[in-house]
């Protein structure tokens, strides 16, 4: 089997392209921040696709959006990484994985090769064909997907942990080459893709978020204070040593203000000891709660309860 140069369609596949050399096309000295000022749509997309996997809902294929997709998908992992919810983004890249699977199943097998080979695996076009006896009729089984056998077991290595169908044994093995069929060839680089779009998430400072993405992630979790801090700010001027922990404990974890409120050693020692809001459990114990809010610590309401 031999094919012609694939031509990849970036549209589609997103992930495949940096963020970095995507920018360029806008221009050397272009920033992610410019971008925001002219690009409300792909900002609006990115945060529909996150609200979706919030509303259980499934995701369109990027090659049903309009415009410069590659920047919604950095966009979406650039709003993920400042939510902060380990939840919600592993939820989400399973949904991004799930939609580039039905994709993939759907592409010619050059197409299907060359994004393969971007990933990092190593896949030949060496096609064999197998005879199945089925009672008195024989089935044809081609297998048009050739991997090293040393390569296949590197690629497959957590996969085989996860599923027996990726074992060698389940395999049809020749020449030293394992072979595949196109939807096993496509599970191991749904594989690749989930990696790498974990290892970009993971690779976001959150200092290298732009403000306006920061802003419309508290938009999203719908940020509140707790009914209890509502209470004790009330009574700032007139609370116990035990309330005025709690509510300097709760101001430090959401980042706010405290100049005002305590000294800065008392402040740098919370710090130190990274002490967090007491649990509502706690709060209620004190006889501090005053509103059942259905969540299990204070800071749930402030950050969101995202999932």
């Amino acid at each position: 089997m031999s094919f012609e140069l694939a031509l990849i369609d970036y549209s589609k596949y997103p992930f495949l392209k940096s963020l970095e050399d995507e920018l360029k096309k806008y221009g050397n000295s272009i920033t992610i921040k410019d971008l925001l000022i002219i690009s409300k749509e792909k900002l609006d997309e990115a945060k529909n696709r996150i609200e979706n996997i919030m509303k259980e809902k499934l995701n369109v294929p990027y090659s049903q959006l309009h415009g410069d997709t590659v920047l919604t998908f950095y966009l979406s992992l650039l709003i993920l990484s400042a939510l902060g919810s380990k939840i919600l983004t592993e939820k989400f890249v399973e949904n991004e994985v799930s939609v580039f699977k039905s994709q993939l199943m759907m592409e010619r097998p050059d197409v299907v090769v060359e994004i393969a080979k971007m990933l990092g695996i190593n896949v030949n076009t060496d096609e064999i064909e197998l005879r199945e006896y089925q009672g008195k009729k024989i089935r044809s089984i081609r297998l048009p997907f050739a991997i090293n056998f040393v390569e296949y077991l590197k690629y497959s290595k957590e996969l085989r942990k996860k599923d027996e169908k990726f074992s060698l044994r389940k395999h049809v093995l020749q020449k030293g080459n394992v072979y595949l069929d196109k939807s096993e060839l496509v599970d191991l680089i749904t594989y690749r893709i989930r990696e790498r779009i974990m290892n970009i998430i993971k690779q976001i400072q959150l200092t290298d978020v732009p403000e306006e993405i920061k802003k419309l992630a508290d938009e999203i979790k719908g940020r509140k204070t707790p009914p209890c801090i509502m209470e004790l700010m009330k009574r700032k001027e007139n609370l116990t040593q035990e309330e005025k922990k709690i509510l300097l404990t709760y101001m430090i974890d959401i980042g706010a203000d405290t100049r005002d409120f305590a000294p800065e050693e008392i402040v740098k020692e919370i710090k130190k000891n990274r002490v967090i809001v007491y649990s509502c459990e706690r709060i209620k114990e004190l006889s501090l709660c005053v509103s059942n809010c259905g969540v299990k610590n204070p800071l749930q309401l402030y950050y969101g309860k995202l999932l």
